[in-house]
């Protein structure tokens, strides 16, 4: 009976899919217990990321005073809902995706490129 529960504040019983929210555009992510569908146009859906904060302080004094964590809960395999397109997959082939020859690394963003972009560099070798 103590422990707090969120509110179930559903916009609208009666719309089945609640209100749509734009990756794009600069608001804030609708709360977890509420209906919502998400229109995804370039960045990540809320269903898939969530902070602990919608705005971070500025300054350092300010993160130190509000004695709030930033963490981000990744949830990468979380179900898309019903009126929401599929999460596109690249098709790499047979072959994969680009590897380091020597560590079997993935390449990612720490990789640098030489020969014109036709060699990467390993930042982990």
């Amino acid at each position: 009976e103590q422990i707090p529960r969120p509110k179930e504040c559903y916009n609208n019983p009666k719309d089945v899919g609640g209100k749509v929210y734009e990756t794009c555009a600069y608001t804030v992510p609708p709360a977890a217990a509420s209906l919502y569908t998400i229109s995804d146009t370039g960045s990540a859906s809320c269903r898939f990321m969530r902070a602990t904060m919608n705005s971070v302080p500025v300054y350092h004094s300010s993160a130190i005073t509000s004695h709030v964590p930033i963490a981000v809960h990744c949830t990468p395999f979380a179900d898309v809902a019903e009126r929401e397109k599929a999460v596109p997959v690249v098709d790499t082939g047979e072959l994969g995706p680009f590897r380091c020859n020597r560590c079997k690394g993935y390449v990612n963003p720490g990789f640098s490129w030489a020969a014109g972009g036709r060699e990467g560099v390993c930042n982990f070798c």
